[in-house]
């Protein structure tokens, strides 16, 4: 896919991105040099361009050593954003955006994922 294929994709599946950033991260991906990037290049430009550092700092944060937020960790982060704070409003989000079905027991989410 060119460049130009990228950036009505991105609009397709509505991300916005600043165009100087996607193009940075077109030709990061670009291993080929050719302009067009290649199915496992095009995996890598997404995964590069839905990376979230401010959610892993803030989630790292939170969940401490063991990258599991709990119950109460959740709750905690919610009181400090101002929201409302209950266990069920914590499972609610642990059900909605746990990644990892294994990991997402009654009281625990190990990620909560691009979307939040």
């Amino acid at each position: 896919m060119s460049f130009k294929e990228i950036k009505n994709l991105l609009k397709m599946i509505n991300i916005e991105a600043d165009d100087e950033y996607a193009y940075q991260l077109f030709k990061q991906c670009d291993k080929s040099n050719t302009n067009k990037l290649e199915e496992h290049e095009i995996e890598e430009f997404c995964k590069f361009l839905m990376q979230r550092p401010e959610l892993e700092e803030i989630f790292n944060y939170y969940s401490g050593e063991d990258q599991i937020l709990t119950i109460t960790e959740i709750k905690n982060f919610l009181k400090e954003q101002k929201e409302i704070a209950t266990d069920e409003n914590a499972n609610a989000i642990i059900h909605k955006y746990e990644l990892n079905e294994t990991a997402s027991s009654p009281d625990v989410t190990s990620n909560l994922g691009p979307s939040i």
